[in-house]
């Protein structure tokens, strides 16, 4: 999973979106030894930079916001990665500050990868957030459809990673 996220060229957006949900559930060991490796001082910026998007995405399945969000924005340096660091740095804004402030990042997501903004993934992920709290951003698609649960927190990332990861073949 790790090794497609680190070429997005290769892989359409729902693929993906698929593969970060295994990420998201990485085990402790894995954690442990992307933290060594990105502690290490010969890493070169662009190891260092999916470390910090593969963290994030683990840090936002444990509840870790903050962590989550800064770690994300570091990931965004790299211009391989695309738009992987950025949706999770919006994940993370808007399940720790509410949808009215990542309803911007979101929408522009979606306006900047057009094959993003149309996965069924990404609508789910945007209906979330967009029920999570006062919104400031009109969807780009006029098919969204806000789900009954508003993403509250990690409990229900970690869950719909969980239903995704499922669904695989």
């Amino acid at each position: 999973a790790m090794l497609r996220t680190r070429h997005p060229s290769l892989f359409h957006p729902a693929k993906l979106m698929r593969e970060h949900a295994k990420i998201m559930m990485m085990s402790n060991r894995t954690r442990k030894r992307l933290e060594r490796l990105l502690a290490r001082e010969d890493a070169r910026d662009e190891d260092r930079a999916c470390q910090d998007m593969w963290l994030s995405m683990n840090d936002l399945s444990l509840g870790d916001f903050g962590r989550a969000s800064s770690r994300a924005l570091r990931a965004q340096r790299s211009v391989t990665l695309s738009w992987q660091p950025a949706l999770f740095f919006a994940l993370a804004v808007c399940v720790s500050d509410g949808g009215a402030v990542a309803g911007p990042l979101l929408s522009d997501l979606a306006a900047n990868h057009p094959s993003l903004g149309k996965t069924e993934a990404f609508a789910r992920l945007l209906a979330n957030c967009q029920a999570s709290s006062a919104w400031r951003a009109a969807p780009r698609r006029r098919d969204v459809v806000a789900l009954p649960s508003p993403m509250a927190g990690a409990s229900t990332l970690r869950q719909e990673a969980r239903q995704t990861a499922g669904q695989l073949p």
